[in-house]
């Protein structure tokens, strides 16, 4: 259960930034429930967010690195990338298309958790 935990960090970080839905203000230091995959968390909201904005942030977030994904898988797919780039540049961009594909995956949770 601690990998769990420490495996959303990230989404930790981020939820810290989220607000209610529908423009909803609640009181500082007020819990709301927060599920990713099987467990739920208990959040504590800073006063005066902004939910609405936040999921517009995540969503044009999501679009630039789909942006980034698009050229990454294709050269990474290319025979004559694979063939004549050196192993280490490979390797570098399946990290980086690996790394990309990852935060796309946490932006997709955290939208889960509060849409």
């Amino acid at each position: 259960e601690t990998n769990k935990i420490l495996n959303h960090s990230t989404i930790f970080l981020n939820l810290a930034k989220v607000e209610l839905k529908q423009n909803t203000i609640i009181s500082h230091g007020q819990f709301i429930p927060i599920g990713i995959g099987n467990q739920i968390f208990n959040i504590q909201i800073p006063e005066g967010l902004n939910l609405s904005e936040e999921i517009k942030r995540i969503k044009t977030e999501i679009k630039e690195i789909e942006k980034r994904i698009t050229p990454l898988e294709k050269r990474i797919k290319s025979p004559n990338f694979f063939n004549n780039a050196p192993e280490e540049i490979i390797l570098k961009e399946k990290e980086r298309l690996e790394e990309q594909s990852n935060r796309k995956y946490q932006l997709n949770e955290i939208l889960k958790s509060i849409s």
